[in-house]
């Protein structure tokens, strides 16, 4: 017995959701997993969008203590990663946006400067419409980062 389904309902089947992170990843450590658990749980597929040390650099007004080739390789090996990049060589392009077409965004807690460049892009129409979560702090005290929370 054959079932047919129509071209829509199936193309949906197709698709998986897809979660779109971003984040400096210096020294993984466990509030990292916990956020790329966190991310993964909105999706099928988490893609990362691994920071570039120049934007590092810049908005942490300090170098990474790991290369981005470092970082990269080292959350590409995280098992519910699906893919993982560098960022935007120009901060604040989003291109990865229209690249993996994600359905979602997840920023970490202290990531609220990045989470509110994205919304006034979004507003201005520059970069589409997406939903954003920000996943919740892992004891914050120990592990936090101060990446775009200024």
């Amino acid at each position: 017995m054959t079932t047919r389904v129509s071209g829509r309902r199936a193309a949906a089947r197709k698709h998986k959701k897809r979660v779109l992170a971003f984040g400096v990843f210096d020294r993984i450590h466990a509030g990292h997993c916990f956020f790329l658990r966190a991310a993964r749980a909105f999706g099928e597929e988490l893609f990362v969008a691994v920071a570039r040390d120049r934007n590092v650099s810049r908005l942490k007004k300090k170098r990474p203590r790991d290369s981005e080739r470092i970082r990269l390789r080292n959350v590409r090996r995280d098992p519910t990663v699906s893919g993982a990049f560098l960022g935007d060589k120009k901060d604040g392009d989003y291109a990865v946006l229209r690249k993996i077409k994600s359905d979602v965004i997840c920023v970490g807690y202290d990531q609220t400067l990045l989470r509110s460049d994205i919304l006034r892009k979004m507003k201005a129409g520059v970069i589409p419409r997406i939903p954003i979560i920000r996943i919740r702090a892992y004891r914050p005290k120990k592990f936090h980062t101060s990446f775009l929370s200024k």
